[in-house]
């Protein structure tokens, strides 16, 4: 088992690939009473389209999402989340536009949840009935999410800035769609992507290393796997639209502002160095929010950065009274920035807080398993990014706003009735 110590921080990780093909990491937390475990597989929303066997496979929108709702129906009528709370355990999954997570937290029995966890994820139980029930169950959360203006404004943002990607297709995809998904369906995608050689097993807090692989090697057999490659379409540097609108229900107006960026190799670096951009041109304690707050523009703002397969953005979202004038402000202090440069001391201050804010964020067990995994799975390394923040330098911000943040759109959500 391999054992790296990460001094700064006090962290020590286990990783091991089990005999199963299952990549392992364990970050043992010393003086903690709750284990968090994360199972997840790198298939997400956008891997709708992919090459196995030699053939070619388009699949429906959403099956990623509908996946993820099925695998908790147990053969024998049970439902995995039962034998959980049995063992007095808290459990859930999500699907993102990269992987799909199963995963539970406890203080207890963590040995029995995981043995549950590695075993229910690898039984699918997939039939005509229960794939027509599921379809309206999830065609009625479709529904809510397509009533969510905060969804809305944030998937028209995905919509303006992506023309070919998937990643502006909606996770659960749509009513039609998932329509289109048979129990065969299923079962292509699990045999495809829900190999333990396309998996990752990540758990944090009072766990034993080995017993952990023990219990692995116990639960999942070593099977033959031939991998499913992801095809993604060729999708141009300029965005498909630069502003959308859409009236709801909604208090005051919302906002979401995205810059098309260019996918770093180097993930690690790349968050490192965007959350500091993000929070010195846009956070709050930056001249923009704070003029932008004075002047009663906006009631709030944040800014973040997001990568994955083929896709990179920095994201803007916010309340306030006038979304395009907003925009407007962001493109002019950015141009700004680029012209004049920035307060050299501001740069330092952002980054001993970003690290505190890190550091802070180790003693959450589940927030820092689903970290680790993200970034494990795109090559990353969580527990290094609070040391490479603090190695962003005054020229790494310049680079990115000289070569970067080129290609923008605004999303806007506003009340119903109101005139722009």
């Amino acid at each position: 088992m391999n054992k790296k110590n990460y001094d700064k921080i006090g962290e020590t990780v286990y990783t091991e690939t089990a005999a199963c093909g299952l990549r392992t990491v364990i970050i043992p937390k010393k003086g903690f009473t709750k284990t968090y475990a994360l199972l997840c597989t790198d298939f997400g929303s956008i891997d709708r389209h992919f090459k196995v066997s030699g053939k070619e496979v388009t699949i429906p929108d959403g099956v990623a999402h509908f996946l993820e709702h099925k695998m908790f129906e147990q053969e024998d009528g049970g439902n995995a989340f039962d034998k959980f709370a049995v063992y007095g355990a808290n459990a859930n999954a999500f699907t993102n536009f990269d992987m799909t997570a199963y995963l539970f937290s406890t203080s207890q029995n963590y040995e029995e949840c995981l043995s549950h966890l590695l075993s229910y994820v690898s039984h699918p139980y997939y039939t005509d009935e229960n794939v027509e029930k599921e379809q309206g169950i999830i065609g009625q959360e479709i529904k809510m999410y397509d009533d969510s203006p905060d969804w809305r404004v944030f998937f028209g943002m995905l919509e303006d800035m992506y023309c070919e990607h998937p990643i502006n297709i909606d996770i659960a995809g749509t009513c039609e769609e998932i329509a289109k998904i048979t129990k065969e369906t299923l079962y292509t995608c699990y045999k495809s992507y829900y190999h333990p050689r396309n998996m990752l097993l990540c758990v944090v807090g009072n766990a034993d290393p080995q017993t952990v692989m023990e219990i692995v090697d116990k639960e999942i057999p070593e099977t033959p796997f031939e991998k499913a490659t992801t095809i993604l379409p060729h999708e141009p540097e300029t965005v498909s639209r630069e502003y959308s609108e859409l009236y709801m229900d909604v208090a005051n107006p919302l906002f979401m502002i995205g810059f098309k960026e260019t996918p770093c190799e180097d993930v690690t670096a790349a968050l490192a160095k965007y959350s500091v951009l993000c929070e010195l041109v846009f956070g709050k304690s930056s001249k923009l929010y704070n003029e932008l707050y004075d002047e009663g523009l906006i009631f709030g703002m944040g800014a973040d950065y997001s990568i994955g397969k083929q896709y990179a953005l920095v994201e803007i979202s916010g309340e306030g009274k006038n979304p395009k004038e907003v925009y407007g402000r962001v493109l002019a202090r950015i141009k700004e920035i680029k012209e004049n440069g920035f307060d050299r001391e501001e740069l330092e201050i952002i980054k001993r807080a970003l690290y505190g804010k890190f550091v802070k964020s180790l003693n959450d067990t589940d927030a820092m398993a689903v970290a680790f995994a993200s970034d494990y799975l795109l090559g990353g390394d969580y527990l290094q990014r609070g040391g490479r923040i603090l190695e962003v330098t005054y020229e790494d911000i310049m680079d990115i706003l000289q070569k970067g943040l080129k290609h923008s759109v605004l999303s806007a959500v506003y009340p119903n009735g109101e005139n722009k």
